[in-house]
């Protein structure tokens, strides 16, 4: 008896420091590069007029009402989303996207914390398409926003900008790549900032920005077949 309860204090133990690591450990704030000036900036918000839905793992709301969720074992903790995203003045529909959000592969819960990896698929009407992959570091959301808020019932202390991407470029920015028209031989990074203006425990209000560098000299004038 004696020995299972040294053996249970020390899991106790054990439990509290790695929780205590993990919430402290300065490694995982990180940040992203700072946009470039000539960027091609584009923003959304959520929830928007598009559709999102999702697996039953997710406390999102799934948009619009009615929209089936992702029930298969193996999809259901992925996000699909679909939405229209502006730029300039004044704001009006410049480009249309898909994004599948999943659980990434890279998640390093010691100097990372858990990452969520999204492709895009990015198309500009009558200019054509690209594709972007973006890594988005989660812990920094988790622990001032989620934690607090949702499982342990604070009052919230917004607004608040979030900066999440981590890679999966060396410069720890996104990757963007051309895809079809004039942005077919289109390489680049994107960043991506989000803006908490409203968070509970059943709801969330974000505006968001797409920041892409896009390599001028791969960018055609006209959209090519």
């Amino acid at each position: 008896m004696k020995y299972l309860s040294v053996w249970l204090l020390g899991c106790v133990l054990g439990a509290g420091i790695g929780a205590a690591v993990l919430y402290y450990n300065p490694l995982l704030d990180t940040e992203p590069p700072l946009p470039a000036s000539g960027d091609w900036v584009l923003s959304y918000r959520l929830p928007g007029e598009g559709a999102f839905t999702h697996g039953s793992k997710l406390s999102y709301p799934r948009r619009p009402a009615g929209i089936d969720e992702l029930w298969e074992d193996t999809i259901e903790s992925v996000g699909v989303g679909m939405f229209a995203l502006e730029g300039g003045e004044p704001a009006a529909p410049l480009a249309a996207a898909s994004r599948i959000s999943v659980p990434s592969a890279r998640s390093d819960f010691l100097t990372q914390g858990p990452l969520l990896s999204d492709y895009w698929l990015l198309t500009v009407p009558g200019e054509g398409s690209l594709f972007l992959e973006v890594d988005s570091a989660l812990w920094p959301f988790f622990r001032d926003t989620l934690l607090p808020v949702r499982y342990l019932g604070r009052p919230w202390q917004g607004p608040a900008t979030y900066e999440p991407t981590i890679g999966p470029r060396g410069d720890h920015a996104g990757q963007l790549r051309g895809a079809t028209g004039r942005f077919r031989q289109a390489t680049g990074s994107v960043i991506e900032k989000y803006r908490l203006e409203d968070f509970g425990a059943t709801q969330a209000r974000v505006s968001a920005e797409l920041s892409m560098h896009l390599d001028p000299t791969a960018v055609t004038d006209s959209p090519q077949p």
